[in-house]
């Protein structure tokens, strides 16, 4: 499936989406801080409306609707009628993430994590890493949810962060875009991918 950005925005661009999810039963997308759905009637995507400022840096569903991380700012939903609504109060998130095995909804900010079972109520700030740092990546394995910052994993037990393993170097890319696969977390760390698995077990493949 390929993306032709020159129909999204009806001018050549050399920009990308930054993500892809579905919601209901619609196809979305979203570049920069722009939320379009497809058409399969037209073969093309039409603006549904945008996110406020910032770019838009992740998006999870959840039941009738996604929410979206953004780069600054408060975080953003939109439901299934397509009503785009900031959170307000303050609420941001640079990551959101979930998982059947955990029934919650995740956001990650600077280098704290907050967790929500309704989707409106947030948990009290959980530390990740030193304020130094920032959560890079999130993903969920087992009962357990793994961030990697900037320099290292964590595993969140209860509302407590403890450190799996500290990376040879520190760099803001660390664990961007880490992803749970077939039991093992796979994580970007210094142009390099690590495989570390449910029984504990890290090792450098590529």
């Amino acid at each position: 499936f390929q993306f032709d950005c020159h129909n999204i925005l009806g001018t050549a661009t050399t920009e990308y989406p930054g993500g892809v999810f579905r919601l209901g039963s619609e196809l979305y997308l979203f570049l920069e801080n722009d939320i379009y759905k497809y058409s399969t009637a037209n073969d093309n995507w039409t603006s549904v409306g945008s996110a406020g400022a910032g770019n838009i840096t992740g998006a999870v569903v959840l039941g009738t609707s996604v929410y979206l991380a953004k780069s600054s700012g408060d975080y953003y939903t939109m439901n299934t009628a397509e009503t785009i609504a900031a959170s307000g109060g303050g609420e941001d998130a640079h990551l959101f993430h979930s998982w059947k095995e955990s029934g919650l909804l995740w956001r990650s900010f600077d280098n704290n994590v907050y967790y929500t079972n309704d989707g409106v109520t947030w948990s009290a700030a959980i530390e990740v890493c030193s304020s130094a740092y920032a959560v890079r990546g999130m993903a969920g394995m087992g009962d357990y949810l793994f961030c990697a910052t900037d320099d290292g994993l964590y595993r969140i037990y209860g509302d407590y962060a403890f450190q799996v393993t500290r990376w040879g170097t520190t760099d803001s890319d660390n664990g961007r875009n880490m992803i749970h696969h077939n039991g093992s977390l796979y994580i970007p760390v210094n142009n390099r991918i690590f495989e570390y698995n449910e029984a504990g077990s890290l090792r450098e493949i590529w």
